[in-house]
């Protein structure tokens, strides 16, 4: 085998600190992983002098050891076709602990997507439109237009966590059910980004002819969890006489007193009274400001049990969740509470 000379190994660390330093790229970084793993596996560090990879990878890429392994890994565990043009490397980290079925599936639907973008965006650079779906950024003279992807990396671990519990179900995981899980996930997504651009003091007014108590109390509209722990703890004291029913074998109860709030999942208990036997028993609540938060939060992976979600608006509906097997407690959407002056669990 041929000795690494000092002068080819610099242009290996040029090669990979240009396929790193300079992109998000998962193309790259896999290149990047590829000449990684060669200077590890046969020590050709050791042609500029360096006492191990890791001093290696400090000094002349300015990056620690174990983000090299993380591109080493990504070579290793992926090839070169199963990424698009528009993969990053947050993706890819994403679903490298993720099975090798559902690794597939998702990369492939999103090779798909990407590819159908990267045409319009061909198409649009072509004519006299605006370069919509584009990132331009003017360095001197110099104009470079970049292209993301239509999804992010907390849409592709939302995405593989759908697929993942399809998968604990026994449900056969094929590119329709991909498809699905992509548009869920932009819909949760979406929401999430809306709740971002909410006031950061308070909402709107709320207005419920139902309950003008809790308005003059708690006039504004919720935009946050900790003001719907706040507006249910208002509501509280008016909402005791309502009985709903709730179970598969719909009992009617009532609140009786909330047991206790904390931080830890789940956020509560509230003791709820029967309404034929009287008899006390307790549901553990979890608050919510939208339902979808539940999903995102990773609740539904939890050991411990819910009995009731409390949130400002129930944006996620069961029937969105049961093609992967999943289902979520008993929703409370104080929005429609206000509305209707009825408690009624979706």
């Amino acid at each position: 085998m041929e000795t690494l000379t000092s002068e080819k190994l610099d242009k290996k660390t040029q090669e990979i600190d240009r396929l790193i330093n300079k992109t998000n790229s998962g193309k790259n970084a896999w290149k990047a992983g590829g000449l990684l793993s060669g200077i590890k596996e046969q020590e050709e560090f050791k042609a500029k002098n360096f006492s191990s990879f890791g001093a290696y990878t400090t000094n002349s890429l300015r990056i620690s050891e174990s983000k090299a392994y993380s591109y080493i890994r990504i070579n290793q565990i992926y090839s070169e076709d199963d990424l698009s043009e528009l993969t990053l490397v947050s993706h890819l980290l994403e679903l490298a602990d993720k099975d090798q079925d559902i690794r597939e599936m998702v990369l492939a639907y999103a090779r798909k997507i990407d590819a159908q973008k990267i045409e319009n965006n061909k198409k649009i650079q072509e004519s006299t439109q605006p370069n919509y779906g584009l990132i331009t950024q003017t360095t001197g003279s110099t104009q470079k237009v970049e292209m993301r992807p239509n999804y992010t990396t907390e849409m592709i671990e939302t995405i593989s966590g759908l697929l993942d519990n399809a998968k604990s179900s026994r449900i056969d995981i094929d590119e329709n059910l991909t498809s699905r899980a992509f548009e869920l996930s932009e819909k949760i997504h979406t929401q999430r980004e809306l709740n971002h651009k909410l006031p950061n003091k308070k909402g709107g007014l709320i207005s419920s002819k139902h309950f003008p108590e809790v308005c003059s109390v708690f006039p504004n509209k919720p935009t946050c969890e900790m003001e719907v722990v706040g507006l249910f703890c208002v509501m509280f004291q008016y909402i005791k006489h309502l009985s709903f029913p709730y179970g598969k074998t719909p009992t009617l109860i009532k609140f009786s007193h909330i047991e206790y709030l904390r931080v830890a999942f789940p956020d509560g208990e509230v003791s709820v009274i029967n309404h034929k036997k009287g008899n006390y028993t307790t549901l553990k609540t979890e608050f919510e400001f939208k339902s979808e938060s539940y999903l995102t939060h990773g609740h539904n992976n939890s050991k411990n049990e819910c009995h009731l979600i409390v949130c400002w608006e129930n944006t996620l509906l069961n029937s969105d969740l049961e093609p992967f097997g999943l289902s979520f407690p008993p929703i409370l959407s104080l929005k429609k509470l206000l509305e209707t002056g009825k408690i009624h669990l979706e």
